[in-house]
């Protein structure tokens, strides 16, 4: 297989993928190479680059020079971002306030479609930073439902359920005021891509 070609499917992986595939000798020099995480980091942050003569690219070792360097130290910044949202969320239950108040901080920390993706949208970390996640992008980023779906359904947490309790007020009749009414739903992520209420 031409180099050229091994080269164009790997910078169509995953970040993770190409790892995976650096830890092979064979493919660790294809993986290594500038163009494929130039690519990656160009899909992940648009817009994003540096000078050849960036003072924290020289600061880093020398096998994390160059656009591999970008992307592993870009990477990083994100996931530190997403751990302190995790700790102000580590909760069972969320308040409308801050549910509000996670999708702005995400938005503020410009959060793209990949990251919310890596770092939010996981099996293995709590439903409501999924649920997070998962309004951020179809809110914020104005991603396709169909291309949240998708999403979900690769990082296998389409089905996962979120219980929603939300009061309404039950306002006045002939001078008397009636009982506030308590609501509740549990719903699917998948459910709630195609719901239109925040």
């Amino acid at each position: 297989m031409a180099l050229s070609l091994q080269v164009s499917i790997i910078s169509f992986s995953s970040y993770f993928e190409s790892l995976y595939l650096s830890s092979s000798k064979y493919w660790r020099e294809i993986c290594e190479s500038d163009c494929i995480w130039k690519s990656l980091c160009e899909e992940r942050w648009p817009g994003i680059g540096f000078e050849e003569n960036d003072d924290d690219n020289q600061e880093k070792p020398s096998t994390l020079k160059g656009w591999r360097g970008l992307y592993i130290k870009r990477h990083n910044e994100m996931a530190g971002k997403a751990d302190n949202l995790r700790k102000g969320l580590c909760c069972q239950t969320i308040n409308a306030n801050d549910y509000l108040k996670a999708i702005k901080d995400l938005n503020s920390m410009k959060f793209g479609f990949r990251d919310v993706q890596i770092l939010l949208l996981q099996p293995k970390i709590h439903v409501l930073l999924n649920l997070v996640g998962l309004r951020y992008r179809i809110k914020r980023l104005g991603i396709q439902v169909n291309s949240v779906i998708e999403a979900i359904s690769c990082c296998k947490i389409q089905d996962r359920q979120v219980d929603i309790h939300w009061w309404t007020n039950g306002g006045w009749l002939h001078r008397f005021h009636r009982p506030d009414v308590l609501y509740s739903r549990c719903i699917s992520l998948k459910d709630l891509t195609t719901d239109e209420g925040d």
